[in-house]
């Protein structure tokens, strides 16, 4: 919501996808611009100058994660970017395992009740994938940030 007022300025045109129909209701929608209730995958894209693909990826199949990127980095103009916030899977050595930890802390720093954190990480079982770091790197993408097994990337081209 804080690029909101710059997004409406400049005449930009915004659009949301999101694959669950609670999340696109009109009352439970709390962004602006488009929204598109469809799996990201399965929707034809024109260029674009900016993409922003926020925890989306590790909803998507294993197999068709790099292919979707892909996809978007044709999609890509000239100048443009793909900025990825996403959840990515633990390293397997004692960082992974303080990323982790992390990753939790940051959760209870927002004040999010432990019982909440819990149920909600057992519900992703087997629905949340997580992706392969390595992988998007060599994809060409670039660190911005990292908090226990979050990470922000961006693709220029």
């Amino acid at each position: 919501m804080k690029l909101k007022t710059t997004i409406i300025d400049r005449n930009i045109r915004s659009v949301a996808v999101d694959n669950s129909i609670q999340m696109c209701d009109i009352s439970a929608y709390k962004g602006f611009g488009e929204i598109v209730c469809k799996d990201a995958e399965k929707i034809h894209y024109d260029e674009f100058d900016v993409a922003v693909v926020f925890l989306v990826l590790m909803f998507i199949q294993p197999s068709n994660q790099i292919k979707f990127i892909q996809y978007l980095q044709k999609k890509v103009r000239v100048g443009g970017c793909i900025i990825l916030c996403e959840r990515f899977l633990p390293e397997t050595s004692y960082i992974g395992i303080v990323n982790q930890r992390l990753s939790l802390l940051g959760k209870l720093n927002n004040k999010i009740d432990t019982d909440e954190i819990i149920a909600k990480e057992l519900s992703l079982s087997g629905i949340q994938r997580p992706l392969h770091y390595k992988k998007i790197k060599k994809l060409g993408f670039k660190d911005f940030f990292q908090l226990g097994d979050f990470r922000g990337l961006i693709f220029e081209n």
